[in-house]
């Protein structure tokens, strides 16, 4: 298994774990709890050396149209 997918861990889980061990750019990916098939990226951005905060994107698989984020 890759350092990056999570496969079980909660949204607030995944802050935690950027916030704590990640760097600016940290990123990891879990599957979506509220959406089945879909997936969840989580990304540690920085704007200041003293300011961190994490961006949630959920990424959607379409059958006929493959995945959009």
């Amino acid at each position: 298994m890759v350092r990056w997918f999570h496969r079980d861990i909660s949204g607030l889980q995944a802050e935690e774990m950027l916030k704590t061990r990640g760097i600016s750019g940290s990123f990891l990916a879990r599957p979506s709890k509220k959406n089945v098939g879909d997936f969840s990226l989580s990304v540690r951005t920085e704007t200041e050396p003293s300011s961190s905060s994490n961006t949630r994107s959920t990424a959607r698989t379409r059958p006929q149209r493959g995945a959009s984020l």
